[in-house]
């Protein structure tokens, strides 16, 4: 019991997608117990050596003949792909991804191509951000300087924040980040700010 509450806990920490599969055309005479059993002495002649339970989880759907089985890992569900036509209780089965298996596929493509594009932009990126059109022309250039500080560190360490004069007699705000990740981030949300109805224009020192 304690092993098989172990396998469980492990199998929790990684992501249900890859291990779930899809099981249809099931007979109604088909338990839980009966489709657990079928993966486990199939996978255990696959899998030789390793006296683990294969399968965490079976659910079975209370009207139609399908059910879905989670495996204590990714590597176990590849494996049973290959068990699609097997017949049980006289019915060949039918076994596959689940549907939302395609979408977890999408996102952690997504998240990888967000992730490839910040680390090419922190690259580029130093921890000094140097800003204009972010100040009014008019009132506390003081209280606009806190803001844009406050609004910087929510996505980084912020170490300094002032304001510099420009060669045209225009201001502009230097800020320095702890890193050039916080940086860049920073900007990205700053780009698509409006200051006092203007664009915050910036580039990296």
């Amino acid at each position: 019991m304690v092993v098989r509450q172990q396998q469980q806990a492990v199998a929790s920490t990684s992501g249900r997608p890859e291990r779930e599969l899809y099981v249809g055309n099931l007979a109604e005479q088909v338990t839980q117990e009966t489709l657990k059993e079928l993966f486990e002495l199939s996978l255990k002649s696959v899998f030789q050596g390793d006296a683990r339970d294969k399968v965490v989880g079976v659910r079975l759907h209370g009207e139609k003949p399908y059910g879905f089985v989670e495996f204590l890992d990714a590597d176990l569900a590849t494996a049973a792909l290959s068990m699609s036509g097997v017949h049980l209780c006289g019915r060949p089965l039918t076994i596959g991804r689940p549907a939302y298996y395609q979408e977890h596929v999408e996102k952690l493509a997504a998240e990888a191509k967000a992730n490839a594009a910040t680390a090419a932009r922190v690259i580029e990126c130093t921890p000094y951000l140097h800003l204009t059109n972010v100040l009014p022309a008019k009132g506390d250039e003081n209280a606009a300087l806190d803001a844009l500080g406050k609004s910087c560190r929510q996505h980084g360490e912020v170490l300094d924040a002032c304001v510099l004069e420009g060669g045209d007699g225009g201001r502009c705000v230097l800020v320095q980040f702890g890193d050039s990740e916080s940086a860049a981030r920073a900007w990205a949300a700053l780009s698509t700010c409006d200051f006092d109805g203007q664009h915050a224009v910036g580039r990296f020192l």
